[in-house]
């Protein structure tokens, strides 16, 4: 210890001056440390794989070819042939309406009808009849008139002749322009008032108008039907559709023809294939959950249609196909920044280095651009780069992200 003491006595200024050296190099360094603080980045990866551009919405499925039949007399139901869900040919008897007073009434206007047809069969005859009159009381003038100018008759029997001819003249012009027309007109009324009784009649029996399945049948018997009144509805589950409205933005690259992937959460294990077959031709402002939208409305075909699986009704979710690609480089969507107004990505190598390269971009969706240039697959990019991010800074990378 003496010894110690002794060293430090007679270099005491050296090792002072050691110590204050070292002490002056630790600060620096960590002066250094503290005012060059490490940039922490997460990264993403540059992908090559099939790229798809799709637009979503919702909607509910419902039946395409649907006849839906209201009453159009009020009559109470006697009959119903069928049960929902039950499947029907065209033609086939659905139900039946009370028709006790339609039928008298169709007899009443055969009734009438037939009157009014024996009526004009008779004047026809009665007219077939005058003329023959006409003609003989026309000979007897002309021969009269022949004799009057002999001297073999006199004045007054060729006035009688003539009075008669004139009389008969009167008979058939009456007939023939006034009964006639007369008797055809209320003819034809009551032919119309008999097939309207005949047609009404003929309302009171429902039938199917196509081949299909009795979706809804919301009537009994013995109940009143009033007009208007929803009787059955048909239609055929083979052939299902979905209505819904696209955002005005989306809506622009719609096309009928796109391919169309159905699902449901819970319901459906595979998606089901579909297509647009009509797209508006104008946007509307609807009120959606979101506020007012402006919409376009389009109709989705279902193309295979399980129908264990698919029933009208259910809500199903629609990805709409836009454009489809294998094999693209593909770089995340939060990777790509602008720098003087030129789209770039920055790449970090495995030392941390970072490196700006400008990028040439082709289609997008929600979570890539597709890369025609600028980056490899494999590159690791970071993802929303802020303004310290630039050609050789050196960052440290989220390890989860490696």
């Amino acid at each position: 210890m003496q010894k110690i003491l002794a060293v430090f006595k007679n270099h005491k200024k050296t090792i002072v001056f050691l110590i204050v050296a070292l002490i002056i190099m630790g600060a620096s360094q960590l002066f250094s440390k503290m005012g060059k603080k490490e940039i922490v980045v997460i990264t993403g990866n540059v992908l090559e794989d099939k790229f798809e551009q799709s637009v979503f919405a919702t909607g509910t499925l419902e039946v395409k070819n649907k006849q839906e039949i209201f009453a159009e007399i009020p009559s109470p139901i006697e009959k119903i042939f069928v049960k929902p869900g039950e499947k029907v040919k065209t033609g086939q008897v659905i139900l039946k309406l009370d028709a006790d007073d339609l039928i008298l009434k169709v007899a009443e206007a055969q009734a009438t009808y037939d009157a009014k047809r024996m009526e004009l069969i008779s004047l026809e005859s009665n007219l077939r009849t005058a003329h023959k009159e006409l003609e003989l009381v026309k000979k007897d003038y002309e021969r009269k008139k022949v004799l009057f100018e002999m001297g073999a008759v006199s004045q007054q029997e060729l006035e009688l002749a003539e009075k008669n001819m004139t009389i008969e003249q009167e008979n058939l012009s009456i007939l023939q322009k006034a009964k006639l027309p007369l008797i055809r007109s209320q003819l034809e009324e009551a032919k119309i008032a008999l097939q309207k009784a005949k047609n009404t009649l003929n309302k009171a029996t429902i039938t199917s108008p196509m081949d299909g399945t009795v979706l809804s049948l919301p009537v009994k018997e013995q109940h009143p039907i009033q007009v208007g009144m929803l009787l059955v509805s048909i239609g055929n589950l083979n052939e299902l559709q979905i209505e819904t409205g696209i955002n005005e933005v989306d809506a622009a690259d719609l096309k009928v023809g796109d391919l169309v992937e159905i699902t449901s959460e819970g319901i459906l294990e595979n998606a089901f294939i579909g297509h647009i077959e009509y797209v508006a031709p104008i946007a509307e402002l609807e009120r959606t959950s979101q506020g007012e939208q402006t919409q376009v409305k389009i109709r989705v075909a279902v193309d295979e249609v399980d129908n264990s699986k698919l029933k009208p009704g259910y809500n199903v979710n629609l990805k709409i196909i836009l454009n489809e690609k294998d094999n693209v480089t593909l770089v995340p969507y939060e990777a790509i920044t602008q720098r003087k107004n030129k789209d770039v990505a920055f790449v970090v190598d495995k030392e941390g280095n970072v490196f700006e390269r400008e990028v040439k971009l082709g289609l997008s969706n929600a979570l890539f651009f597709e890369v025609l240039s600028g980056l490899k697959k494999g590159e690791k990019v970071i993802l929303n780069p802020t303004v310290q991010i630039k050609e050789g800074v050196r960052v440290k990378v989220n390890d989860r992200n490696k």
